[in-house]
């Protein structure tokens, strides 16, 4: 096998399953959100996992005191597939409140 297909099809694989996982999360955590008994805890878990990173959006952070690059992807990707399905109207994204 010549090295650059293999290199090819090792980058494929590792898409794939990059994407793969990330449907899976959102899979797990949309039934999670489902759950009534489960929601208000997933829901507080989201917020406390974004209230605690918040600090990212500054110039000069101590990153041992903030989650993983990877991690906040995943939340990040697993909100993304959560707000596909959201309908937001013309009206609402420009009224003043």
């Amino acid at each position: 096998m010549v090295c650059g297909k293999n290199t090819a099809y090792s980058e494929n694989y590792t898409l794939n399953l990059y994407l793969f996982l990330q449907i899976l999360l959102h899979k797990i955590f949309h039934d999670i959100l489902v759950c009534n008994s489960a929601r208000e805890a997933a829901l507080s878990y989201l917020a406390a996992v974004l209230r605690t990173n918040e600090k990212r959006a500054q110039i000069q952070v101590d990153e041992r005191s903030l989650a993983g690059d990877g991690f906040m992807l995943n939340v990040l990707s697993i909100m993304q597939f959560l707000a596909v399905k959201v309908r937001v109207s013309l009206k609402y994204m420009f009224a003043v409140p």
